[in-house]
This record gives structure tokens, C-alpha cells and sequence, in this order.
């Protein structure tokens, strides 16, 4: 796979919760850790099908995927639904808050 970032400015990493978070975490950990990605980069992860019963909390998403240890990126995990649209106004509306920070905070990783 061939990733290429001439000038990201933010990242959204959307996946279904019925995916394997291993594989989810494989998978964003690769393009965070590809040389031409950018640090600093804000990362939008939402969390979809948050819809079907037994849906995994944001928590649970942080762990699995281990966004506690991602230092050189701001992060935030939004649990969300597609067939709804719920949680995708509130994820971009975080992105945004990234995209825009003009300092950097105490806590820059929410979820």
C-alpha cells in the first residue's frame, strides 16, 4: 500500500466496530508511523455502528487501539453511527476545535 500526505492537515480514521480493533489499531498505527505523515496532525477516529447493541465504549476503542501511547498527534475518539448520523456532527465539530487550537493544552488527547 502506497500512502501518500503532500499536505494533510487533519486525519479522519473511520471503522466499523465489527472490524477487529487489532486490525483497526494495525492499520492506524501504520499510516501514523508512515516517515511521510506528518507529526502534529490531529486525528479524528470515529467509532462506527455505535447503533447495534453491543457496540465497545470510546474507552474501550482508546485501549484497543493505544492511543495513550500516541504522542505526536492530538487525537480524539467520537463513537458514532452512520445509519443514524449521530456522533458525526460532534467528531467533525472536535476536528475543527483541533484544526484551529493555537495552543497547545495540558491535555491535548480526549475521547
Amino acid at each position: 500500500m502506497m500512502l501518500i500526505f503532500p499536505s494533510v492537515l487533519g486525519m479522519i480514521f473511520m471503522f466499523e466496530l465489527l472490524t477487529k480493533l487489532q486490525e483497526a489499531a494495525e492499520e492506524l498505527r501504520e499510516i501514523l508511523e508512515t516517515p511521510e505523515f506528518p507529526d502534529g496532525v490531529p486525528v479524528l477516529i470515529l467509532a462506527n455502528k455505535q447503533d447495534l447493541p453491543d457496540a465497545v465504549t470510546t474507552e474501550t476503542v482508546t485501549e484497543k487501539l493505544r492511543l495513550n501511547f500516541i504522542s505526536s498527534n492530538k487525537w480524539h475518539v467520537e463513537a458514532c453511527s452512520a445509519l443514524t448520523g449521530d456522533g458525526l456532527h460532534e467528531g467533525l465539530e472536535q476536528l475543527h476545535r483541533m484544526l484551529t487550537a493555537e495552543t497547545e493544552t495540558t491535555a491535548p488527547h480526549s475521547f
